[in-house]
């Protein structure tokens, strides 16, 4: 035995990346869910690098912390919706405590909106039905807002105050709240109709799928039918001919026509086991719906 097979640090290297994968919060993503939160990670960066590149490490937090809950954005989209529009405010809490300028705050902030839009995309898509998802539009852009208008009150409230103070801050949130309204608006609209569409061709599939187990449950009936005909005709057959025999006086005969009629009967009655019979043609169609309904199968 090889050395390197009695290492407990190879045993090691090689049972950890699985027991992550196993991990319950990793069940279910796949390679989209992963690019989505990069994507959405990396705009806010690419603005820090072209307007600021010596800030690009203090912006890589935020930043991703900002798009990491769109991973689960499939499995649990109302609690990454609120995620997103919790950490949206780590832009402006920065530029509060010094941690960050205005410039890199805006950059966090405007190009990490694109978080809060595939976020009201997925709860359109992935939360249930138009009529239980379309206050999402109201929570997002409020959410939005807010978070803007933190950020420009983190960088000038001394202005503020002297301009308007509370009042101003409430007038202007309610103005850029509605500005923000139409795009959220747009994206739960995409959602919902990719979340429409897929019920449409799920709910046609299952239908093909009814229909295509119902005909071959009846094919199999028909079939059963013409078999126990046929091995009635010849069961039939066989006994009137060992009757005739029997009369005739011929024991030979006799026992040639049983014979036959017992080998008849025989190689029908393994036909009648060969053909499909209800119970597998249903088993069939439930590991076929199981398969068709794993979480794998969403649409993205």
């Amino acid at each position: 035995m090889s050395p390197l097979a009695l290492s407990p640090h190879v045993v090691r290297r090689t049972t950890l990346p699985q027991r992550v994968l196993r991990h319950p919060a990793l069940r279910g993503l796949d390679l989209s869910d992963g690019a989505v939160a990069v994507a959405v990670a990396a705009l806010p960066v690419f603005a820090v690098v072209v307007d600021e590149p010596s800030a690009v490490g203090l912006a890589c937090g935020p930043a991703v912390a900002h798009a990491l809950p769109l991973l689960w954005r499939r499995q649990a989209p109302w609690a990454v919706l609120c995620a997103v529009l919790a950490t949206a405010w780590l832009a402006p809490l920065g530029l509060a405590f010094g941690l960050v300028s205005a410039d890199v705050g805006l950059c966090l902030v405007v190009a990490g909106a694109v978080a809060e839009c595939v976020a009201v995309y997925a709860v359109g898509a992935f939360a249930g039905p138009a009529r239980v998802t379309w206050p999402v539009m109201v929570a997002g852009s409020a959410g939005l807002s807010l978070s803007c208008l933190a950020l420009a009150a983190a960088d000038g409230m001394t202005e503020m105050e002297r301009g308007g103070g509370i009042g101003l801050l409430l007038f202007l949130a309610a103005v850029v709240g509605t500005a923000f309204l139409p795009p959220m608006a747009a994206f739960w609209g995409l959602g919902a109709a990719v979340r429409s569409r897929r019920e449409r061709v799920e709910a046609w599939e299952d239908h093909a799928l009814t229909a295509t187990v119902w005909a071959a449950v009846a094919e199999a009936h028909e079939e059963r039918r013409r078999i126990a005909a046929e091995l009635r005709a010849q069961v039939l057959r066989h006994a009137d001919a060992v009757v005739a025999r029997a009369e005739a006086g011929d024991l030979d005969g006799v026992a040639a026509e049983a014979r036959a009629g017992l080998a008849a009967m025989r190689e029908l009655l393994a036909a009648l086991r060969e053909v499909t019979s209800p119970g597998g043609a249903a088993a069939e169609c439930a590991a076929t719906t199981e398969r068709k309904t794993s979480p794998q199968g969403a649409l993205t």
